[in-house]
């Protein structure tokens, strides 16, 4: 939030209204809560720290989670092109979301797939579990 750089134990904040969003009324309190979070942190892998640009290719491992859905949809929308590792269930969600390739990381190594790739910039949004 602008001006929050630092975070903050507060109850209440004072902000401009410029400044806010609604919570869209399909998506509960909590589950809005983690977005810009979520959002940020990808937006900052890939741009800020990342310098992602139109064309180049970009690996994000982790691309179902929290972050990793985000940064497929926001290294599309720059025009990267974006290979993603995903477990087995995840595969057809990283397709929806837009990756250029999908990986399953339990039935192939990415290392294997992609070996021969020149990579711009890799974001692992990966936990383990």
């Amino acid at each position: 939030m602008p001006g929050l750089e630092h975070g903050s134990y507060a109850q209440y904040v004072v902000m401009q209204e410029s400044q806010l969003a609604m919570r869209p009324t399909s998506i509960d309190a909590l589950s809005a809560a983690a977005v810009p979070l979520a959002g940020l942190t990808a937006w900052q892998g890939l741009f800020t720290h990342g310098g992602v640009e139109t064309g180049q290719r970009v690996l994000i491992h982790g691309g179902a989670g929290g972050v990793g859905h985000f940064a497929i949809q926001f290294a599309k929308a720059k025009g990267a092109y974006v290979i993603t590792t995903v477990s087995t269930d995840h595969v057809a969600f990283a397709r929806e979301l837009g990756a250029d390739e999908v990986i399953d990381y339990k039935t192939h190594a990415f290392e294997t797939e992609t070996a021969t790739s020149t990579w711009c910039s890799i974001l692992s949004a990966a936990t383990r579990r």
